[in-house]
Order: structure tokens, then sequence, then C-alpha cells
């Protein structure tokens, strides 16, 4: 018993090193808390580790004071939220600082129209421990001018002339929440993305893409967004399989989502929003798969609803 044991082992032990696919890459995310620890792949990671130079543990820094310096035009509420959203939050690595200024500061500013904000940061230790270092952040801002949106333009990848099939300029328009004249406010744009995302998705096109190209207008003030859509194909329902569904909500589903026609992706985000309480708490459209077959502008869908076994 304990040579079969050995010998399974092995086979598992080769194919986690040789496969290109790791095991554990197979399984949905949230799947991956269920496994016992520490799994295979945790043992053979500790197996290389130590036949490697051990690395240097990397030092949390945590931010425990905030400072602007500079004109800062920033409404005081926005201002408050950022500081609360700085203030105790753990970062690690050596460039904290660079993902601090790209992605939370110039961020605050880019969504109260400082489209080209400049922002620099410098930390100064306050304390330090074993595990992290406390530190005050200095955030030197150039916030440059505030833009409004003027207009919104849509042009499509393969022609630039062409006209939806489907939706009007006024109906794709509806869906970017910001007026022309309005603070030009890049959340709002992510948004629109979204939901113009989920629009062509309605109508199968679930490889839909918007690519937003600005031009900025200096002397006026003013941003002009063009939308590049690019709809590729409408895909077709061949197959639909649910896992782990009650099946009160599987037959909902499954008269929702029928074979052969075309897959309205809308359907699903509203069922997970509409359903969201009797759902599993870990139930996740990431651990969904949808395996297109390009050629017949099918979709085989499957629905992974499963908890922890």
């Amino acid at each position: 018993m304990f040579r079969k044991v050995t010998q399974f082992t092995s086979q598992v032990l080769l194919c986690v090193l040789v496969c290109s696919t790791p095991l554990l890459a197979q399984l949905p995310e949230r799947f991956k808390h269920c496994l016992p620890y520490p799994t295979l792949a945790d043992e053979i990671s500790e197996m290389k580790a130590s036949t490697s130079r051990p690395k240097p543990k990397a030092i949390k820094s945590i931010v425990d004071e905030v400072k602007f310096d500079g004109a800062i035009h920033l409404p005081q509420d926005a201002l408050t939220q950022l500081v609360a959203e700085i203030k105790g939050r753990e970062f690690e690595g050596s460039g904290w600082l660079n993902q601090l200024e790209e992605v939370g500061v110039r961020g605050a500013w880019q969504d109260q129209g400082y489209f080209t904000v400049h922002a620099t940061a410098e930390s100064r230790v306050l304390s330090r421990d074993s595990d992290a270092q406390h530190v005050s952040v200095t955030i030197h801002i150039q916030e440059g001018i505030q833009y409004r949106l003027s207009e919104v333009r849509f042009q499509f990848s393969e022609d630039p002339n062409r006209v939806s099939d489907f939706f009007t300029p006024a109906e794709l328009r509806q869906q970017i929440p910001l007026r022309d004249g309005d603070v030009f406010n890049v959340q709002r744009i992510r948004e629109g993305l979204d939901a113009l995302r989920r629009l062509y998705g309605s109508k199968g096109y679930i490889d839909f893409t918007a690519e937003p190209r600005t031009a900025v207008d200096s002397n006026g003030h003013t941003i002009t967004l063009t939308l590049i859509l690019s709809e590729e194909k409408a895909y077709r329902v061949a197959s639909l399989q649910i896992l782990g569904l009650d099946p009160s909500l599987e037959n909902l589903l499954r008269s929702q989502i029928r074979l052969g026609e075309i897959f309205n992706s809308k359907v699903l985000d509203d069922f997970y929003k509409e359903h969201q309480s009797a759902l599993p708490p870990d139930a996740s459209q990431q651990d969904n798969e949808f395996r297109r077959d390009v050629v017949h502008a099918t979709v085989a869908i499957r629905l992974d609803f499963r908890t922890c076994p």
C-alpha cells in the first residue's frame, strides 16, 4: 500500500513539475481555499525554496500621516475621502510610492477634471518594527488645468464612417454618464465603458471592446472623447452547463438562456444581482467559463455555483 501511495505521489509530482498548466490554476479561484493545507503545490514550492537562497522578507509600509503640498482646489469632501483611503493602508515592495501616486492620488484629481495632474510623493519613517515601518507621506501636487467634456464621438474600428446596426448614436451616448460641458470625470468614463459592454453583450457581442481616445484642448480647457468600437462577433448558445445551483433557480436561468439563441450576457448580470441573497456567498461570475467557437460563432457556457465540498 505504501509503495502504491509513493508511486502515485511521484506521478503527481512529475505532472506538477512538467505540465504546462499548474493543477491549482485549473481550479476556480474561490475553490482554492477549500483545499487541505499545505497542498502538494505548497510543499513543492517549499522544496524549491529550501534549495535556493532565502529572499529577504519584504517590509510593509503603513501610512500613519498624509500631507499635501501645492495649490489644492480639490473639493474638501473628495480630499477627505482620499486621505481616509490612504491612512492605515499597508503597502508592500519598494515601488509603493509610485503606486500611490499613479493609482490613488492622480485618480482622485482626474475624477475632478484635473486630467493632466502631476503628483510626486515622498515618505518619512516615523517608527519601525520587525514586520512594518510606519511612515508619514507628503504628496506634492501640480493640479494643472481643470477640464470639461467637449463631446463624445463614436467610431468603429473597421470603418470610421459606419453606424451601428442595433443602436442609434443617441442610445450609445446615453451609456456615458457625463453631459457635454460637465467636469471631465475619469471614473464616470469607466462606468460608461462598462455600460457599453453590457449593452452590446445583450446582443451577443461578448467580445465587444471600446477603446477611449482623448483630444485635449488646453486653450479651451476641454477634452473630446472618441470611443473606438470593436463589435467582433455575436455568439449563439451552443450548450449550457449549470453546477451547484438550486433547481428552481436553475430552471429559471435555463428559461432565460436558451440553446441556439443569441447569448444575452445582461441576463446573467441581472441574475446575479436579483438573486444575490439566494446564491452562495462566494458565487462569482469569475468562476464561469465561456468556450467560444469563433468559426461557427457559438459559445459553450459553464456556470459554476458550487461551494466547498
